[in-house]
């Protein structure tokens, strides 16, 4: 009886053991590994994600997609991320110059070391991306975006471009607002921008997708067929569709070379103002609305002044006009916002007229 006990004592310290090495050694083994190796500041969260990724890569090992490596006269099926490693690698190999050479192998960390999302070549990435837009970009959402570009075989494009560096940051850039902003997603860009321009998310949002639709890119009578509608091209697309809208507008016609980050910006801030010259205005109640009418033209009953309306309703009234309107290429939900301020504003200064003329009969 003793015999037995000591065996099955034997056996559960073996067991005990099995289990310790295998939940702690074993793992804290991997975790120098890996931060050896990689560098990482974060090696158990990187060692899960990359077993995750690996995990991933297995099971979507079928669907991917064919490319051609010419090594040894063979074919080769490589992933999109293997393909454009490939390409910087072999530029490290060849006689370029040493610029070329350094941002060769900073795309090679980059893609390297994607797996932890905290290298210095994403964080080169936060920085240009924080000071063009004057906001803040998560890391955690820069690497994700880049990896879903890598999967989708969008990036492929770098590879004949003499500044590649620069085209993945204005690309990510914009990849990363449009999405947000057609997905309605909050983000800190929209808070940011909108305090600096005095306005509104759902106005910048707006602007936004008037930008889109001044790119040349963006499909014409799509448009056309929307505003007949009276609804804006971009509301309520499916994900395949906003995709497609986002990469065309992220590419300027007849290149490969994404629009730049400066120039998004200037185009958004005169779609802001263009836009605030035609925000809904609040008719009045009825034909006696006098106070109502006045609100048209930011004034109240104490500030009344007849001379000052007459000048405002001119201005007004050319902000909204239909022939301005129409060279705008704003989406069609705007359209028809100007179409309702410019019967507004005749109808708000009928209501004044009439007043000032009762007044001037009294008098």
């Amino acid at each position: 009886m003793s015999l037995s006990l000591e065996v099955l004592l034997k056996l559960f310290a073996l067991a005990i053991g099995v289990l310790i090495f295998n939940k702690v050694v074993i793992p804290k083994i991997a975790e120098l590994f890996v931060k050896n190796k990689y560098k990482s500041k974060n090696p158990k969260a990187s060692l899960d994600h990359m077993i995750k990724l690996k995990i991933n890569e297995l099971s979507d090992s079928d669907s991917g997609r064919e490319g051609i490596i010419k090594k040894n006269g063979s074919k080769k099926n490589v992933s999109p991320k293997d393909a454009i490693l490939d390409y910087f690698k072999k530029l490290t190999e060849e006689d370029t110059s040493p610029e070329k050479e350094q941002e060769a192998q900073w795309f090679i960390y980059l893609i390297e070391q994607l797996h932890w999302g905290d290298s210095e070549e994403i964080k080169d990435i936060q920085i240009e991306l924080n000071k063009a837009f004057k906001s803040r970009f998560e890391i955690t959402k820069i690497t994700a975006v880049i990896n879903k570009l890598i999967k989708e075989d969008k990036i492929s494009f770098l590879a004949g471009l003499n500044s590649p560096k620069i085209a993945l940051i204005n690309f990510i850039g914009l990849y990363s607002i449009l999405s947000d902003t057609l997905s309605n997603n909050e983000n800190t860009f929209l808070d940011k921008i909108s305090s600096e321009n005095k306005t509104t998310k759902e106005l910048i949002t707006m602007a936004i997708k008037c930008v889109i639709q001044l790119s040349k890119d963006y499909p014409m009578q799509a448009i056309y067929n929307s505003v007949l509608k009276n609804s804006s091209p971009l509301d309520k697309v499916d994900a395949k569709k906003m995709d497609e809208i986002i990469i065309d507008f992220c590419f300027i016609k007849g290149t490969n070379h994404p629009k730049h980050l400066s120039t998004f910006i200037n185009e958004l801030e005169k779609q802001i103002v263009t836009i605030k010259t035609i925000l809904p205005l609040k008719a009045p109640k009825d034909k006696n609305d006098f106070s109502g009418a006045l609100k048209v033209f930011g004034q109240d009953e104490s500030s009344y002044n007849f001379n000052y309306i007459k000048k405002k309703q001119k201005k007004l009234l050319a902000s909204a006009h239909p022939d301005r309107v129409a060279g705008l290429n704003l989406t069609g939900d705007l359209i028809k916002n100007a179409h309702n301020n410019f019967i507004i504003i005749q109808d708000a200064y009928e209501i004044i007229k009439k007043h000032e003329k009762k007044a001037k009969k009294s008098a």
